[in-house]
């Protein structure tokens, strides 16, 4: 979408408009090694994802206001350093739900993808429609943004996740404990 939106909207050339792709890879691959190692030496890991993805759903929500190819780089690195999220999802997406759920957990991050997938072709018919891609940069950048802003909301439910899950096991394992004790007296 970016790159047709170089070469349509502000008639750049198609070389200099693949070029962003470049730019975006690059910045993803540092944002990726760059939040895996931060995320490795903090407990703030929700808190580093909810950024990343506000930053790219409001980037991406104003993409269509900007207007020389230079905007278009800024944002592909914007961008690019957002991707740096998917180093977190799986990790966080295991911590929400424990280790014997993480299938499920992992199951939703995979339909994530495949809505990825399916963008591209709605951008591209919602261009056909309006000859535009103002109204898809505004929906796919809103439908990220809201994802952010439900996971702003989950902050309590996240940290009382992991806790209760961890006094219950540590019942358990007391109780098992007690038990094996009275067994052996």
């Amino acid at each position: 979408m970016q790159v047709r939106h170089a070469e349509d909207d502000l008639a750049t050339s198609p070389s200099k408009a693949g070029l962003l792709l470049t730019v975006m890879a690059l910045s993803a691959a540092v944002s990726n090694a760059a939040v895996g190692l931060v995320a490795e030496k903090t407990k703030h890991k929700m808190l580093i994802l909810q950024l990343l993805l506000l930053s790219g759903g409001i980037s991406t929500m104003l993409l269509s206001f900007y207007k020389t190819y230079d905007h278009l780089v800024v944002y592909m690195i914007v961008y690019g350093i957002s991707l740096g999220y998917t180093s977190l999802v799986s990790v966080i997406s295991v911590n929400m739900v424990g280790i014997q759920d993480s299938t499920d957990a992992l199951a939703a991050v995979t339909l994530y993808t495949v809505s990825m997938m399916i963008g591209p072709p709605v951008a591209g018919w919602m261009y056909d429609d309006s000859g535009s891609y103002h109204d898809a940069f505004m929906l796919f950048g809103a439908i990220v943004l809201v994802a952010a802003l439900l996971l702003f909301l989950d902050i309590p439910l996240a940290r009382i996740r992991p806790s209760s899950i961890n006094s219950e096991k540590q019942t358990c394992e007391t109780e098992m404990t007690k038990e094996q004790a009275g067994v052996s007296l």
